[in-house]
């Protein structure tokens, strides 16, 4: 499948979900939100946390993600200038780094929300239509309660960011309200993922159908011209 709204449905993408899975239930949102005290605390951040996400995220969004890495490029930057004037990293230039390492967390979150989203809705466009009550009652209602449910949850993180790092933003914790969308996106692609076997029986019958009767129908028209 080639479609821009579908790069998640790429069996490749598909096949790796479960690592995916993996990562984003283990990453720790209050911890990005809080400014690293020392450097090794930054490093230990982006290393065991940050960056496991955004590996998988960059093979996802398919060679597109430039605002991430200039963020990581920026933040280490900040943080190998303090090593290079021999003074080692001051307050200053680690609260520069921490502020594109906070970035870099918003866009990465950012940027698995707005693909899963293109794709569920794609998805959920494609296949609304399909009745798939006699293999599972509860599934097609679930899974648009529950992509309605996510989709809020990513409008609500983006009509309440700000700009830059956000961190100035006491009231509400950004990270941590892209990250409730991410795994609301994520758990529904798990579902998906659980019913794929019935959801492609499910088409090929229908398309099966549709075809027998189109076969019927000129069969019968044929027969109309016959003497």
């Amino acid at each position: 499948m080639k479609h821009a709204n579908n790069s998640v449905f790429d069996r490749r993408n598909f096949e790796r979900f479960s690592e995916l899975e993996q990562r984003i239930k283990t990453y720790d949102a209050s911890l990005v939100n809080v400014q690293a005290k020392t450097v090794p605390e930054l490093y230990s951040y982006f290393y065991s946390n940050s960056d496991a996400v955004y590996q998988y995220v960059r093979l996802l969004i398919d060679g597109n993600e430039f605002a991430v890495s200039n963020e990581i490029r920026a933040m280490l930057g900040h943080l190998a200038e303090g090593e290079l004037n021999c003074k080692g990293v001051g307050k200053h230039e680690l609260k520069n780094a921490y502020g594109h390492f906070r970035r870099m967390n918003i866009d990465v979150l950012k940027m698995l929300c707005d693909e899963l989203d293109k794709a569920l809705s794609w998805w959920l466009q494609k296949h609304y239509h399909y009745d798939y009550r006699k293999q599972d009652e509860e599934f097609l209602p679930t899974f648009s309660e529950n992509y309605v449910s996510a989709k809020r949850k990513y409008k609500k993180a983006r009509l309440l960011e700000s700009v830059g790092s956000d961190s100035k933003n006491n009231k509400f914790n950004i990270i941590e309200l892209y990250y409730q969308a991410a795994c609301a996106y994520i758990d529904l692609f798990a579902l998906y993922r659980r019913k794929h076997a019935m959801i492609e029986k499910k088409k090929w019958r229908t398309i099966f159908h549709y075809v027998c009767c189109a076969i019927v129908s000129i069969l019968l028209i044929a027969a109309g011209f016959i003497p």
